[in-house]
């Protein structure tokens, strides 16, 4: 944090986003989660005044993963929905698989199966091209299927 409080000092926005991006990550990869929502709502709204459009799009996806472990699940849609939108201009696969892939867990967390297998089997499709996140889609596919009790096809 100290660097990125020098950073944004010194006027220099996008080292400023570095290093608050991976204060974040690292907040939430210890437990802090509340912490790295607050740390992406600020990344977020300085990419909001910049018009960066992909960093908004990472944003969005961090704080609807983390509004989701956090249990504010209203939120967690919002910010994908939102991300989703933003996406469109990106035409990524990863992105978009990857999107699908939290919008899964956010149904599975609320219950909703249906929506869940279906954004599961999206992402699949999706990232089925992309070695380094294929694995993720099926991980997915499978605690869906578990949670539907199927565990032949898990």
């Amino acid at each position: 944090r100290q660097g990125a409080a020098l950073a944004r000092a010194a006027g220099d926005m996008l080292a400023w986003m570095e290093h608050t991006n991976a204060s974040a990550s690292a907040l939430g990869d210890v437990g802090c989660l509340e912490e790295s929502r607050q740390s992406n709502l600020e990344l977020l709204a300085v990419a909001e005044q910049l018009c960066m459009v992909f960093h908004q799009l990472l944003c969005r996806a961090n704080l609807g993963g983390l509004c989701t472990d956090l249990d504010r699940l209203d939120e967690a849609e919002a910010h994908f929905v939102e991300a989703r939108r933003l996406a469109r201009a990106v035409e990524d696969p990863r992105v978009e698989g990857g999107l699908a892939i939290y919008v899964a867990r956010l149904a599975l967390r609320r219950g909703e199966l249906d929506r869940a297998l279906a954004e599961a089997t999206k992402a699949r499709a999706t990232l089925d091209p992309v070695p380094q996140l294929r694995a993720y889609a099926w991980a997915m596919s499978s605690a869906v299927l578990l949670a539907r009790g199927d565990v032949t096809s898990a």
